[in-house]
Parts: C-alpha cells; structure tokens; sequence
C-alpha cells in the first residue's frame, strides 16, 4: 500500500467545509505531506531515529508549522462547525501519528512539536465530547476494514477457483477441461461480474486459466506485513479472532466472513450519516481493486 494512503486529505470523508480559510491551510497541508509521504512512511517504522537531512528537516518544520496553524483554525471554529473540526480530525489523524519529536534532532523543534501535539489532544478532546468515542474509532478504522473486505472477496474466488482446479472430475488426458472453465466463470458471474474475470483471468482457455489461477494463489498466499496489519484491525473490532487461520478458510467460510465485515460497514455508515458525515458506500474499495487491476 503506498504511503500516500494515509495522507488522502478530504477525500475518503465528505462534510462541507465552510471556513475557506481552513480549507486554504488544509490544501497547503496535503501538497505537503504528499511530497514527504515516503519519508514519513520510512520514519513510521524506526520512529526512533531522527531527521538527518536539512532538507527533510526543513520539509517537516513545515508540516508541523501547517499542522499548528490548522488546529488552531479548526478550534476557534469548534463551537459553530464542530462537523468540520471531526472532519479535520479524521482525515489528519495519521499525520499526527508520524510526525513525533524524536524526529527532530533540534531541542526547540521537539518542543514545538509537543506544543502542536497538545493542541491535537485538544482536538481530540473536543471532538470525543461532542461525538460518540466509538463511532470516531471506527469511523477511523472504516477505509482499512473495507480494504480487508476487498482483500478477502478476491482471496475468495480463488481458493473456489484452486478448489475446481485440484478437483478431478476437470481432469482428462489432455489437461484440464473446458467444463472446468465453463464452471468457474459461472461461479464468477454469479457472485461477481464479467469486470473481474477480465480484470484478473483475462483468457478462456483451460490451460491459460489454471496457470492464471495457480499463479495468482501462489501470490495471494503470501501475504505482506500490510495484510497482516489489516487483518489485525479484525481483531480490534471483534470480527476475528485469528488473523493467521485466515490463510486456511475455504470458500464458504471467506463468504461468511465478508458477509460479517459488510454488515460492520454498512452499519457505521449508517451511524456516520445520522452525524452529517458521508462515508463511502461499504466494498467500493473492492470496485476500486478491480479498476487497478485491469
């Protein structure tokens, strides 16, 4: 996952702005952070380890300067536009993750930076007293729960897929069968679309799709750390219990499991709307995937 995920400013929650000043600084905000995303993803994994180019060092004064004016700017609006202030909240929240004073080698800026991080635990102070604490949790954890779900339905069809592949009523002497390739894009248009076969299959011939098929297994079942972190939010929530076991449900139980995550979206999505704030339809992210993947 690229690290500009985490820095998609305005994008993944909808609320009017109101406040153009706000919305100038916030613009400001994303430019920045999206030329030092790589940076800052690298500085998430050894937060330990301070700045040591002038350069980078620069770059973060400035996102920590933008940062402290926001805040202040979303604060003083707090009473009149408490939506945008958890707006602002939601969408920013990583970025206070990364930015720590450890980064800094300079005394002054680390206390800069605990003076701005003060202001984000005013922030999320207010925005917890005005807002039910749980659903804010879970409005934040909404956009990777979604992702699990679009990473489980493709896991999904093939291990249906490797279960038709390893399955000897498709074997003749000359190889795998076309009933087998019948069989499976039956399966896909039933319980996907003709957009996933061409995104992920492509072909039609048996021999084509079996090596497509074991191919795409063979990847799937080696999952990366951001898998493992995704799947771990399931724990969180209580949807699952063993992120490891994941790797062996069969097909009926991937479903049941999806059919779990959805309910958990829409219902949050449901919740997020009674609050003014539009969260994306639950498996858009899924949609999405197949996009990238034509």
């Amino acid at each position: 996952m690229s690290s500009n995920t985490f820095f998609n400013f305005a994008t993944w929650v909808n609320a009017e702005i109101q406040s153009s000043q706000l919305a100038r600084t916030n613009s400001i905000l994303q430019s920045q952070l999206s030329a030092v995303s790589q940076v800052l993803h690298a500085q998430s994994l050894n937060n330990d380890r301070a700045l040591k180019k002038a350069d980078d060092i620069q770059a973060f004064r400035e996102i920590v300067f933008t940062l402290k004016k926001q805040l202040s700017e979303v604060l003083e609006v707090l009473e009149e536009q408490p939506l945008e202030a958890l707006v602002f909240y939601l969408n920013s929240v990583q970025a206070f993750v990364y930015i720590d004073p450890s980064l800094f080698p300079s005394f002054s800026d680390k206390e800069y930076v605990d003076e701005v991080q003060r202001l984000v635990s005013q922030l999320e102070a207010s925005v917890f007293a005005r807002y039910d604490s749980g659903l804010v949790r879970a409005i934040l954890k909404y956009k990777s729960i979604d992702s699990v779900h679009a990473d489980l339905k493709v896991r999904r069809f093939f291990v249906k897929a490797m279960q038709l592949t390893e399955d000897e009523r498709y074997r003749g002497f000359m190889g795998i069968k076309e009933t087998y390739v019948t069989d499976l894009k039956k399966y896909c248009a039933d319980r996907y679309s003709d957009r996933f076969w061409n995104a992920y299959i492509k072909y039609d011939r048996p021999g084509r799709v079996e090596q497509c098929v074991r191919s795409r297994m063979k990847k799937i079942n080696e999952p990366t750390a951001e898998f493992q972190r995704k799947i771990r939010i399931l724990e969180e929530i209580e949807l699952w219990k063993n992120s490891r076991a994941i790797l062996e449900m069969n097909e009926e139980e991937l479903e049941a499991l999806e059919t779990s995550i959805l309910s958990w979206l829409e219902a949050k999505k449901f919740d997020a709307d009674a609050i003014g704030l539009a969260l994306p339809e639950p498996g858009s992210l899924f949609e999405d995937r197949i996009d990238r993947a034509q």
